[in-house]
């Protein structure tokens, strides 16, 4: 992500942790995913919403299409005196999302002009983190970030978690098992966030440029994160 220079990605430094005395192992450090001039720059009327099947926030929705498990991150709801504005507010929010999910389940996708309220490049590059990483949060989803600045389309990130990524196989909870499963989910394992992402890789336009974004991240980038891994091994040995 910080390769690809997408907006609000964390810093990811590894640390060993002793408390009291007692060595707890080796973790890793990196910033709280929270709204603010220094973090997630969106300015004090930007949205942010989190895609999670956990559902388990204050102010929320069901998406009417794709039944997308939408959380409201930011603006912070709860922190409004007046109940009312808030849930003014957040059906605002929906309506506003909701009128973009309309346009991707339509029958006039891709020509519709849904290109002109969603960040097609950004989508790119978060595949491209997805895939190489093997992430499948955005099946259910999970973790799936989005955010849009006031008068902005919206765009993709931060990107966050990755407790469903390399390899991971639920039934033994590891990881580096399918190395060369698909990403995204088919049949009757397919979810919310599986219909929802996979439409867009109907649009030939989008799928051009997720091409273009890939073939300039694999001559360009792709030793550069080869190196960085093993560096990144290195010092956690």
């Amino acid at each position: 992500g910080r390769l690809l220079e997408m907006p609000f990605t964390h810093h990811i430094i590894p640390v060993e942790v002793t408390v009291n005395g007692e060595y707890l192992g080796n973790y890793m450090l990196t910033e709280h995913k929270e709204v603010g001039k220094d973090r997630i720059n969106i300015g004090d009327e930007g949205v942010l919403l989190e895609l999670d099947t956990n559902f388990d926030e204050a102010f929320q929705f069901k998406s009417a299409i794709y039944s997308l498990p939408t959380m409201i991150q930011y603006p912070e709801l709860e922190d409004e005196e007046d109940e009312a504005i808030a849930l003014l507010k957040m059906a605002e929010i929906q309506s506003d999302f909701e009128e973009f999910e309309a346009l991707i389940a339509a029958d006039t996708f891709p020509e519709n002009g849904y290109r002109e309220l969603f960040g097609l490049r950004d989508l790119a590059q978060y595949l491209i983190v997805y895939y190489i990483s093997a992430n499948q949060e955005l099946n259910h989803p999970k973790s799936v970030y989005l955010y849009r600045k006031a008068g902005e389309p919206y765009r993709m990130g931060p990107i966050w978690d990755f407790d469903w990524a390399y390899g991971y196989n639920q039934t033994d909870d590891d990881h580096f098992i399918h190395p060369q499963s698909p990403l995204f989910w088919d049949g009757s394992s397919a979810r919310a966030g599986t219909r929802f992402f996979t439409r867009f890789l109907e649009d030939p336009e989008f799928v051009e440029i997720l091409q273009l974004e890939w073939e300039q991240f694999k001559a360009d980038l792709y030793p550069v994160l080869m190196d960085y891994i093993q560096g990144y091994a290195e010092v956690i040995r």
